[in-house]
């Protein structure tokens, strides 16, 4: 996975200062984000999603693994049945 938060911010002529300042953090927090120094977690994911106007998955490039094409992505058929199933379970136990 590699994340693009230096490009969209780039495209967007947008500084670190001014990342920073939306999102009040510091200039050095944004630089150690994007350059993978500190680890992104999925709120600031969104917050940065939310700042560059963009869904999160537009600012992640999948190496591996395609992104999913909806959201939320489909469930596997495996794990589908497990849902189904505790579904079930769920519903014989309530009554």
């Amino acid at each position: 996975m590699q994340l693009l938060l230096q490009e969209v911010r780039d495209a967007r002529r947008l500084r670190q200062e001014d990342v920073a300042q939306v999102l009040e953090r510091s200039k050095t927090w944004v630089s150690r984000i994007e350059h993978k120094h500190h680890p992104l977690t999925v709120r600031d994911l969104a917050r940065f999603a939310r700042l560059y106007n963009v869904h999160p998955w537009d600012l992640v490039r999948f190496l591996r693994f395609p992104a999913p094409a909806t959201w939320p992505a489909p469930l596997c058929a495996a794990c589908e049945a497990r849902w189904h199933a505790a579904l079930a379970a769920e519903e014989g136990a309530g009554k």
